[in-house]
């Protein structure tokens, strides 16, 4: 039986788990723990084999409700229960949800939970919205009872949401700047001469700013040059199995 500690991510995108989380998860095998993925089939599964992680197909839908959100409950239970991780570490809104209640009822030791975003369930104001997020601010309510957890948000917005409405002590919330990336993938260069370019890199929806991106475009700018502001359109998520490459 192994004496390493044993550490299970659960996310709801085994491709996007491998685009951001990867080297998160190869740092916590060097540091000595044994590494257990949990999320849905995806294209970049067998990239946690090769790397000696234990693989965990689950059942749970990357966004909406329908008949299936029980069942992703008790598969996660029952997960939870079988391989008995002594951390778990919950990625994005539903893992976090659903994921957080089935640790708290199979008694895990401890949880770490990062809601990457609220999504259209906290934006929208229509009465499904509403409803939803109503039922999701309840359902964390109970899930962030777990004695020895901390939930990281990388706004404050999105960690006001759950704060100040009574869902989360604050005294169990982590701010941190952002995911951050690798510089030695990423490395500083000089900016390039000439007028600055402005872009916006988002797919177009109203809640990722892009009216307020072209309004900022039409506004007349006080310099003696003009800036140039283009957007462009993401057209495909990064789930490409090559990390830092994208198939367009």
């Amino acid at each position: 039986m192994s004496s390493r500690l044993k550490l299970l991510f659960v996310d709801n995108s085994i491709d996007t788990f491998y685009s951001y989380r990867m080297p998160l998860a190869l740092a916590a095998s060097q540091a000595g723990y044994e590494v257990h993925v949990a999320a849905p089939p995806g294209r970049c599964e067998s990239k946690m084999r090769d790397a000696g992680f234990t693989f965990y197909p689950l059942g749970m839908s990357r966004s909406g409700m329908g008949t299936g959100e029980l069942a992703s409950l008790v598969q996660l239970y029952s997960l939870y229960r079988r391989i008995q991780p002594d951390l778990v570490h919950h990625l994005r809104l539903k893992p976090v949800l659903y994921g957080g209640l089935a640790a708290y009822a199979a008694r895990v030791p401890a949880q770490v939970s990062m809601p990457t975003g609220l999504g259209h369930v906290f934006t929208a104001q229509t009465r499904k919205a509403f409803l939803l997020r109503t039922v999701t601010l309840a359902g964390c309510r109970i899930a962030f009872r777990h004695r020895n957890l901390k939930v990281i948000f990388q706004n404050p917005d999105d960690l006001g949401v759950f704060v100040d409405s009574g869902t989360l002590p604050k005294a169990k919330s982590v701010l941190i700047r952002g995911s951050g990336v690798d510089v030695s993938e990423f490395v500083v260069t000089p900016e390039p001469a000439g007028p600055p370019v402005v872009m916006l890199v988002a797919r177009m929806l109203l809640d990722k700013g892009v009216l307020e991106f072209v309004e900022s475009a039409a506004t007349p700018v006080s310099c003696w040059w003009a800036i140039p502001i283009r957007a462009i359109r993401r057209l495909c998520r990064p789930t490409s199995c090559w990390r830092g490459k994208r198939r367009g």
